[in-house]
């Protein structure tokens, strides 16, 4: 691949101050409107990740998106140090992989924490354990609820890990000369800070990039927020209590026998037993049922709904 070429941008002075890379054998495949859509899923990501990882771990967790950026696979892959911390995430139903990795440090504060200590890294550099390894997969899978969530407005993924074996640096999910995309999260473990990214090659991306609109994933949101409310709305109500009275149909009898009654008397009921009873709701009728038994307790068995309610 030939060297990046240098583009000089004259200011209004005339002075070449203003000055960036662009490789013209590997153009950007994403837009600044496709970009800022990441930024904003990956953005909820965080803070999903955030609320999960905090009570996960039970102490202070803040994730936020530090940048997302574009390049080349090879040049993100370079990056990597720690290749036994990395995961593999199978984003089905989107072809290819993304890779997954939190560093050294945040990886140590939440091994510490999950077995039992304050959440501390070690001073020194170390080799990762297969232990470790294992503990930091369980978070990594714990993780991938949140990305479901805020991939929901594009596509609805079911993310799987797959195996990393021996923490290979030569699994190979794309080519090096692919086109990626790596989101970089700051994250804040206790009283210390860590990285987190997430690469994700052009060609995994590839068949829903004309979906990653502002508009749409905002508009997704609302109308996200909106069921997310009636379902709330719904939950609560399901939890209402109600009087639920069934009887006989209605019964005449006279004043005076009415003024003659005395314990032990009868009263003689103007339906058969196997008449359907009144199941009122609130003092309106809403269902016809027959009586019967439950084990020692009274029962009645619903036979239909009264589709209209009638004032009693």
């Amino acid at each position: 691949m030939s060297e990046p070429v240098t583009e000089f941008i004259e200011s209004d002075e005339g002075a070449s101050d203003n000055v960036k890379q662009y490789d013209f054998r590997a153009p950007n495949k994403f837009s600044k409107e496709q970009t800022r859509t990441l930024q904003m899923i990956h953005e909820s990501f965080a803070r999903r990740v955030s609320s999960s990882l905090s009570a996960h771990l039970r102490a202070t967790v803040q994730v936020a998106v530090a940048s997302v950026d574009q390049g080349t696979y090879g040049q993100f892959v370079e990056q990597i140090r720690n290749w036994p911390l990395i995961q593999v995430i199978s984003p089905d139903p989107l072809p290819g992989r993304m890779l997954l990795e939190i560093d050294a440090t945040a990886c140590e504060i939440i091994v510490d924490r999950l077995l039992g200590g304050h959440g501390v890294a070690s001073a020194t550099p170390r080799e990762t354990t297969e232990i470790e390894a294992n503990v930091v997969r369980s978070v990594a899978q714990h993780l991938l609820s949140g990305l479901v969530e805020a991939w929901n407005n594009v596509v609805t993924l079911t993310p799987r890990l797959e195996e990393n074996p021996l923490g290979s640096q030569f699994v190979q999910i794309a080519m090096a000369s692919d086109a990626a995309v790596q989101i970089t999260f700051d994250t804040r473990f206790i009283e210390h800070r860590g990285l987190m990214r997430i690469l994700i090659p052009f060609p995994t991306i590839k068949p829903i990039v004309s979906l990653l609109s502002p508009h749409a994933w905002v508009a997704g949101q609302e109308r996200d927020g909106a069921d997310g409310k009636q379902e709330q709305l719904r939950k609560h109500l399901d939890k209402a209590r109600l009087n639920l009275t069934a009887r006989f149909e209605p019964s005449s009898v006279s004043l005076g026998d009415l003024s003659n009654l005395a314990l032990g008397d009868v009263i003689r009921l103007d339906a058969a037993l196997s008449h359907e009873l009144i199941v009122m709701v609130e003092g309106r009728m809403k269902f016809r049922a027959r009586p019967g038994t439950v084990g020692t307790h009274l029962a009645v068995q619903i036979t239909r709904v009264v589709d209209e309610p009638v004032e009693q």
